[in-house]
């Protein structure tokens, strides 16, 4: 488990400045030494700027954020053999000093006046007390522990007692955004021009002019705006864009209902749209990474469907996880491209291709990536 605590992300940042230094030093005079230094120096530069900046202070969101991703490892762990079990036990047993970790980080952002906007701090809170869980709706971690029992010799009782103190921290942890963060975080929620430029280059890769961006990015909301009403008209040109949509959202005729039902639909729409690529000849996809696997999101989570890579060595598959947020009913006219971005030809088409690319790829490259290398994979199914 991460070490959030400020020694822990000082003795990072040595690491990554004497990492860098090295990397300097280094002959990079062919093409793919060339490309994988350049990869590596800007992430980098990106993670001591940050470091230097106080983002590590300061790192409160529901996604990417260092909550989600104390939590989030454990989606990706193996959970077949005994041995297994007990690597989630001792990771499990070491997550209240990760959460004491960030929040003396937290405080140390307090005494810097280094902060984050008031709504993140909140919304985080609700996020760890859905996981916390209580006494007559357990929470993510005594699921967890319980759901060993399928395999004989497992841990229980270690486990059992792991998530009891995993799910206390994340309350304490929640009763402190609460009522020693949120009244000294920031009330606004936009982030100034410094933070943005930092973390347009992180996500971006490169300098962008915002205001340029911007209005590309407005001017590609009014063309779908357009678009979306030019399609209600064709559904019902009597009725207003909102009265079609709750329309497509009630019909029971094009819903399902449960979330193991959904997942079956999802999972079907997977395979279906990884078959139709490879019989067709779309793309020359390696047998490695045929299998995309649906997936519904523990409670508490992001609202919006997202995806995670495979293992470095395939055993575990790529998968898309779909958030119920508290649903049983399932409107289904908008999810098929939301999958499709997720799954294929999507993210899993994108990132599983570099998964399996060791030999023209470094490890660290097919393991990080930008967000606008990510996202741009995912433009086409979209729109």
């Amino acid at each position: 488990m991460t070490d959030f605590s400020p020694r822990g992300h000082a003795e990072r940042n040595e690491v990554t400045r004497s990492t860098l230094a090295t990397l300097n030093t280094l002959d990079t005079t062919a093409d793919r030494d060339r490309l994988a230094a350049g990869v590596l120096r800007n992430s980098l530069e990106m993670t001591s700027l940050e470091y230097e900046s106080g983002e590590h202070l300061r790192s409160i969101r529901v996604i990417a954020g260092d909550v989600d991703s104390a939590r989030g490892i454990f989606d990706l762990m193996p959970t077949a053999t005994v041995e297994n079990w007990q690597t989630i036990a001792e990771r499990m047993a070491a997550v209240p000093t990760a959460f004491a970790g960030m929040r003396e980080s937290w405080s140390l952002g307090i005494a810097q006046n280094t902060v984050a906007p008031r709504r993140q701090a909140l919304v985080v809170a609700e996020q760890l007390e859905t996981w916390a869980g209580t006494p007559s709706a357990p929470g993510f971690f005594a699921q967890f522990a319980e759901s060993a029992t399928s395999v004989a010799g497992a841990p229980l009782e270690k486990l059992r007692q792991a998530a009891v103190e995993a799910s206390n921290s994340m309350a304490a942890t929640a009763k402190y955004l609460r009522e020693i963060y949120a009244p000294a975080a920031d009330p606004r929620n936009g982030v100034g021009e410094q933070r943005h430029a930092l973390a347009r280059r992180r996500f971006m890769g490169m300098n962008v002019d915002a205001r340029e961006a911007y209005e590309w990015g407005f001017a590609e909301v009014a063309r779908l705006d357009a678009e979306l009403i030019k399609t209600a008209k064709e559904i019902n040109p009597n009725v207003t864009l909102n009265e079609v949509r709750e329309f497509l959202d009630t019909d029971p005729s094009h819903s399902i209902e449960g979330e193991e039902n959904l997942r079956d639909w999802l999972q079907s729409l997977m395979d279906d749209a990884m078959s139709f690529l490879i019989r067709e000849n779309h793309f020359d996809i390696p047998k490695e990474i045929h299998r995309v696997e649906a997936m519904i999101s523990p409670p508490g989570g992001a609202a919006a469907m997202y995806y995670t890579s495979p293992s470095e060595d395939l055993s575990r598959p790529g998968r898309t996880w779909y958030p119920a947020n508290g649903r049983t009913r399932f409107p289904l006219w908008s999810e098929p491209t939301t999958a499709y971005h997720e799954g294929v030809p999507g993210h899993h088409l994108q990132i599983g291709m570099a998964t399996v690319n060791s030999e023209k790829l470094s490890r660290f490259q097919r393991n990080d990536s930008s967000a606008v290398m990510a996202k741009a994979g995912r433009f086409m199914p979209n729109d």
